[in-house]
């Protein structure tokens, strides 16, 4: 029998190409994604202000303080989905903050808040996809995308329709579709259910259980309580769990397809510039506002 030579084996750290985005490409993403959206929580600062005031009042938003680690999570946890990519500066989007910055200027007239705090969530989102590019603000979307749950909206909808929890529900809906699905159907699919379900216990209790407590309000005050929305949401993910997906569906692209995009000498000045158009057009609304 053939003795191994113990001289030839050799110890190999895993490579971070293997394991998903490399440490030097993501400081490279980080440091003009970071200054672009710090740019704009200056530009949006009401909008950001009044969002966190509702999260105080009701308990009902309390959960759009959870929304960014949230996303943070998921990036991280779908960062085997980056392997090999890099950032690639995509200019086309940048047209689309012209028409943003008009809706947030029709939404300041009107004096809708939650039109402006969309248009500020969707500028982010303009950011993204002008800095990373497409292919890999695509990996991303999911989590990205949601961080339009940190927006409070549906608080003008009467609660006795079971629209009390209606953004709470939205969220967890999102949350574990993006967690436990691939499929986008699946996801969409899960979030209706979840959306639907607090309303149809509402539209049905609300009548039987108000014939034994004396109202429709004293009902309506019960099954839209944190207590009946945790059962809910207790069922939903017994429901959901047995058609979780763990595959794999991206095509995984070779680390060389990354290195060589990600030392361009220009990406770095492009993602800056990028930021910085994304920045001025995000400004044109509230520009024009303060002169008329």
């Amino acid at each position: 029998m053939n003795r191994m030579d113990l001289s030839t084996l050799r110890f190999t750290p895993p490579r971070e190409d293997v394991i998903g985005i490399t440490r030097s490409e993501l400081r490279r993403q980080i440091v003009p994604t970071g200054g672009g959206l710090l740019g704009l929580g200056l530009i949006f600062h009401q909008e950001v202000a009044a969002a966190v005031r509702t999260w105080c009042a009701s308990a009902a938003y309390a959960h759009g303080f959870l929304v960014v680690p949230i996303v943070l999570y998921l990036l991280w946890d779908r960062r085997s989905d980056l392997v090999g990519l890099c950032a690639r500066p995509d200019w086309r989007t940048l047209p689309l903050g012209l028409p943003l910055a008009a809706a947030w200027l029709a939404a300041e007239r009107l004096g809708t808040m939650e039109g402006r705090q969309l248009v500020a969530v969707s500028f982010a989102q303009v950011l993204f996809v002008s800095i990373l590019g497409r292919e890999l603000w695509g990996r991303m979307a999911g989590p990205l995308l949601y961080l339009y749950v940190l927006v409070p909206f549906g608080a003008f909808l009467d609660p006795e329709a079971g629209s009390r929890f209606l953004a709470a529900a939205v969220a967890f809906g999102c949350f574990y579709a993006i967690l436990m699905y691939r499929a986008p159907l699946r996801r969409v699919l899960f979030v209706l259910a979840s959306v639907a379900a607090p309303i149809v216990v509402n539209g049905l209790g609300v009548p039987c259980l108000g014939r034994a407590l004396g109202g429709t309000e004293a009902a309506a005050q019960v099954l839209n309580g944190w207590p009946i929305f945790s059962v809910i949401v207790l069922v939903l993910i017994a429901l959901g769990l047995p058609f979780r997906q763990t595959g794999q569906p991206y095509r995984q692209p070779g680390p060389l397809e990354g290195w060589l995009v990600g030392r361009l000498p220009f990406q770095m000045a492009a993602m800056v510039l990028s930021g910085l158009v994304v920045l001025a057009l995000a400004g044109i609304g509230p520009l024009i506002a303060g002169t008329l």
